[in-house]
């Protein structure tokens, strides 16, 4: 029986050789990264105030930076962590009136700055010497601010308004596709689904009145990062 016991601790460790070289060519991606992404997030809003309630979904174009570590335990598996930047803004478009021969353009660029904190499990599906195809799911903590600029001009006179929305804390479900190609580059296509709202406040042009809107941003971007 102990002899029957070696042979199979000799053979299992031989197999074992080619799965931990395995691990460490193909596919690849663990170490340090540092990325980029950009995409298109659409801001489902509900929007109070003291005599209404109306939604919308304006739409915005989003940046952002990511930075972090991915770690593969085995070529199918892995966990990243990375904190994460978007930019998103939103342009209205400007607006031109006559009346009795006064001129007037108006325009709004309303911005939202999110940092959050990432976890993600990463699953390989193909992997090979050469690149590796997986999906990826996840969830994110961070927080929200949002700012609203407006600019008036009236008949050569421009008047500026910036005002700060406020902030909250916000609760991202990470999911997406990945490609890394030669351990070092690497390729998503994602998503960032919002679980809790962000609430800003609008202060009226009434001394008291304010409207208060609720937002959950959903996030599709592409994204390049490299792993160092």
């Amino acid at each position: 029986m102990r002899v029957i016991f070696k042979k199979c601790a000799i053979v299992l460790s031989l197999a074992l050789i080619p799965s931990v070289s395995f691990a460490d060519d193909e596919g690849g991606g663990n170490g340090f990264f540092a990325g980029l992404d950009i995409g298109y997030s659409v801001g489902f809003i509900k929007t109070n105030t003291e005599t209404s309630e109306s939604t919308q979904a304006p739409n915005y174009i989003s940046t952002g930076l990511k930075l972090g570590y991915n770690y593969f335990f085995i070529p199918y598996f892995g966990v990243r962590g990375y904190l994460d930047y978007n930019y998103g803004f939103n342009l209205n478009d400007s607006k031109t009136t006559e009346e009795q021969n006064v001129f007037s353009n108006s325009s709004t660029l309303t911005s939202s700055h999110n940092i959050t904190i990432n976890v993600d499990a990463m699953f390989n599906f193909l992997s090979t010497e050469a690149m590796s195809l997986g999906v990826y799911a996840g969830i994110g903590l961070g927080y929200n601010t949002s700012n609203m600029k407006s600019t008036t001009s009236e008949n050569g006179t421009t008047t500026t308004i910036n005002q700060n929305l406020g902030g909250s804390f916000i609760l991202p479900i990470n999911i997406g596709l990945s490609v890394i190609a030669s351990s070092h580059h690497k390729i998503d296509l994602g998503f960032k689904i919002p679980t809790l709202a962000s609430k800003t406040v609008i202060n009226s042009q009434k001394p008291g009145k304010t409207t208060t809107t609720f937002t959950r941003d959903l996030y599709v971007f592409v994204g390049y990062s490299y792993i160092f």
